[in-house]
């Protein structure tokens, strides 16, 4: 709950396509911390796991309608709620078989934080590509200006 409303408020005065990156970083954190298989490993993953989710609930949709404006946000967050669905499905399919391939949780887990890497990469080339095609008058972002 902590974590969405500073995300909230960290919306509100950043933006949330600059705060997109920022997302899967408590996870990325959480799933080394399981990696390293210490006392507390689980504890720091569940935190990233909570820090995690809470700033990409609250993110998610005022990015999507700075992305793309309120005219087709119905259909946006409909293709990426089935997409959140299909990753969800998927997930223990892919887990189960790199266990029955033999990795350990370890392995599963730095597996995991390269995924969150890429996922962190992919947002700050994505921007960069934005604020180039933006700078060039290919798009235009909608913005909500507050006096």
């Amino acid at each position: 709950m902590v974590t969405k409303l500073a995300a909230g408020f960290a919306i509100d005065r950043y933006g949330a396509i600059n705060l997109l990156p920022i997302g899967p970083f408590p996870l990325a954190l959480g799933l080394a911390a399981l990696a390293m298989n210490n006392h507390y490993s689980a504890y720091y993953f569940f935190l990233g796991l909570g820090l995690s989710t809470g700033i990409q609930t609250t993110l998610s949709g005022p990015a999507w309608l700075s992305l793309y404006g309120s005219a087709n946000l119905g259909s946006i967050k409909s293709l990426s709620s089935s997409a959140t669905v299909f990753g969800t499905a998927i997930t223990p399919v892919a887990i189960g078989l790199m266990i029955d391939n033999g990795y350990n949780l370890a392995a599963i887990c730095w597996t995991g934080v390269g995924y969150a890497v890429v996922a962190i990469l992919l947002t700050l080339i994505s921007r960069i590509t934005m604020d180039n095609k933006r700078l060039n008058g290919i798009i235009a972002i909608n913005k909500v200006h507050r006096d």
